[in-house]
């Protein structure tokens, strides 16, 4: 049985830093509607001018690509539009104390 579905599904990334940017940015360039947030405003403010905070090859281009399509938006504070289908979740886990992983 083929599943389709008729309308493409909203879509959050939680964590706009190297893995969840990657991601939003993935996800948007296929034609879904991304929001990705961050808890630094500035760095949601350059995402949103299509500059990415760290170098990723031929990442500039695809998110500035997106923003220009309208498939992606960088939020400060995810609450404010929390409504998707699919939530993928793109934070450090890791605790750091001494120069000691957890």
């Amino acid at each position: 049985m083929k599943f389709t579905l008729k309308k493409q599904p909203k879509i959050s990334v939680i964590g706009a830093g190297y893995v969840g940017l990657y991601a939003a940015v993935g996800f948007a360039s296929q034609g879904y509607s991304v929001l990705t947030s961050d808890v630094d405003a500035e760095k949601a403010k350059k995402i949103n001018q299509g500059i990415p905070p760290f170098h990723e090859p031929g990442l500039r281009e695809k998110l500035k690509d997106c923003i220009q399509r309208g498939t992606l938006k960088c939020l400060v504070n995810l609450t404010e539009k929390a409504f998707s289908a699919i939530i993928n979740i793109c934070i450090c886990s890791m605790k750091i104390e001494n120069e000691s992983l957890y």
